[in-house]
């Protein structure tokens, strides 16, 4: 496991990460390991290598706690901490996860399924992730209706032993997920979400059932998990968790018996969900959701592991219908102009700041979330070229096989990360035929930078936005390399010269709008 970090802001803070390994045996030990340092001059953690990386022995679950702590000049102290959790793996996975399936119709002209029950309110009440592992959702961005996301799962199992412990344990009248219907006299529980048939809606809607198990506890006393943990003798639960390029969006651990499992999405602020933007999904915001599942036996420590993933998309503004799609079907973005088939997130990310000897892990994620195959290059400011190339995972993840990138040298690392499956490509987004820049500073250098602008300014789109520094002690000659970056987005980047050991250059928020649909302005909201 991972334990590189980045902090914000970026500061020089006191880390301390713990990393604890729960076995899904009982017969095996807990496992933790503990990693202590400094984060660099930009807020990136790394351990020293005096504590071995935690590798997994067994499937299971893990616990990742970290706490970053810094005092600055005048003594205050600040702390920001974080916590995650999930599924380790085996090999072979015994579930096959799904989103709640729904009574949806079918759109022919995105090759997917409209999710409204009104033409007219496209975001009105749940919505629900894909079926089908993969598939996309796509909804409308920023929408005057109340509605929310919810991930609601079920799992297929082909052994019987699922279906076993829940019927042992269950009269089959009460297996329900969120209200759907039943049917006791099968042996499968079916549902499906059945709208009331109004003249408005029943063109469009027609009943779609999908077979499916709900991942829930068993107690030896038929008591509820939740209130009696002690008594539980079968654990069913998944854990769910959504990001957008940069930082985390939402993360729950449940059941399904949830409904209601994800960010209530108004015009307004999420209703006041941590961590969610103020005027809800924007158009243009892409998203990505990964499910991990489990359902494991306390008494025999035999388990079954499953896992999901599906992408997201609020769609741009005067389209009106949510739905699913298959993936590939409709490009994920136009950025720049270019057609996004595949949406990546690469790491490093477009213009991040090292010190040298920083140690980074090469790979990506990307929408559609599914296999595709990807090409890493890292020029290093030597010349020595870092090269990967392999095929993202089930869930579209890639880790670069050649291991971490260990910045040795100051200067400018140039990119270029291409990604592709049959005739559809992508890149991260707003790079310039794949090709980004990310930095390193000489970790002894006496040079700083420092910014004769103000760092913190409220702008409008039709106001350039100047940036100026010097460095401080001056260079008489050279450069000044920047980039432009939103949260996983490259904006803009580019060179000026230095004169008397200033720079400026100014960002054109006009231009930077028209190239990225995602960028708006709200002077009346």
């Amino acid at each position: 496991y991972s334990v590189a970090a980045t902090i914000n802001p970026p500061v020089p803070a006191q880390v301390e990460a713990r990393v604890s390994f729960f076995p899904g045996d009982p017969g095996e030990k807990k496992q933790t390991a503990v990693y202590r340092g400094r984060a660099q001059r930009f807020g990136y953690f790394f351990p020293d290598g005096s504590t071995p990386p935690l590798k997994f022995p067994s499937p299971g679950e893990y616990l990742f706690e970290i706490v970053a702590t810094h005092r600055d000049p005048s003594g205050r102290l600040f702390m920001g901490q974080l916590k995650n959790a999930s599924v380790v793996m085996p090999q072979r996975e015994g579930l096959t996860l799904r989103g709640r399936p729904a009574a949806i119709p079918t759109n022919t002209n995105v090759n997917s399924f409209s999710l409204s029950s009104m033409e007219n309110a496209a975001n009105l009440g749940p919505l629900f992730l894909p079926s089908q592992s993969g598939d996309m959702l796509y909804f409308s961005g920023n929408g005057p209706y109340h509605s929310f996301i919810t991930a609601s799962i079920s799992a297929e199992e082909p052994t019987g032993t699922l279906q076993e412990t829940l019927e042992n344990n269950f009269p089959q009248s009460q297996i329900s997920i969120g209200g759907g219907s039943q049917h006791p006299s099968r042996r499968h529980w079916d549902y499906a979400v059945l709208p009331s048939p109004t003249p408005l809606n029943r063109q469009y809607w027609t009943a779609g059932q999908s077979k499916g198990l709900p991942l829930i506890s068993t107690t030896s006393k038929g008591y509820s998990p939740f209130e009696y943990p002690e008594l539980v003798q079968s654990a069913g639960y998944f854990y769910t968790a959504t990001s957008r390029p940069g930082f985390a969006v939402f993360f729950t651990v449940g059941d399904s018996t949830i409904t209601e499992n994800y960010w209530l999405n108004q015009y307004a602020d999420y209703d006041r969900t941590l961590g969610a933007a103020k005027r809800g999904d924007q158009p243009g915001d892409v998203y990505w959701s990964v499910v991990a599942g489990m359902h494991q036996n306390l008494v025999t420590g035999k388990g079954l592991y499953g896992s999901y993933s599906s992408g997201g998309v609020a769609l741009l503004r005067g389209e009106s219908f949510s739905f699913h799609g298959k993936p590939f079907a409709r490009p994920v973005a136009v950025i720049n102009g270019e057609e996004l088939d595949i949406y990546a997130g690469v790491g490093p990310s477009p213009g991040t700041l090292y010190e040298t000897g920083a140690v980074k892990g090469v790979g990506s994620i990307a929408v559609p979330m599914v296999p595709h195959d990807v090409s890493i290059q890292i020029h290093k400011p030597g010349g020595e070229v870092y090269r990967c190339q392999g095929r993202a995972n089930k869930i579209g993840n890639f880790v670069c096989p050649a291991g971490p990138l260990r910045l040795n040298e100051p200067g400018v690392y140039q990119v270029k990360a291409r990604f592709k499956e049959g005739e559809h490509t992508g890149a991260c987004a707003g790079a310039r035929d794949g090709r980004y820049r990310f930095y390193a500073v000489d970790k002894g250098s006496r040079h700083r930078l420092v910014f004769t602008s103000p760092r913190a300014r409220r702008v409008t789109l039709d106001n350039p936005l100047e940036v100026q520094g010097r460095l401080e002690p001056p260079l008489n000659t050279g450069q000044a390399f920047y980039s432009v970056v939103a949260p996983g987005i490259l904006l803009d980047e580019g060179r000026v010269q230095l004169q008397d050991g200033s720079f400026k250059f100014k960002v054109l928020l006009e231009q930077l709008a028209a190239q990225f649909p995602n960028l708006y302005d709200h002077p009346h909201i």
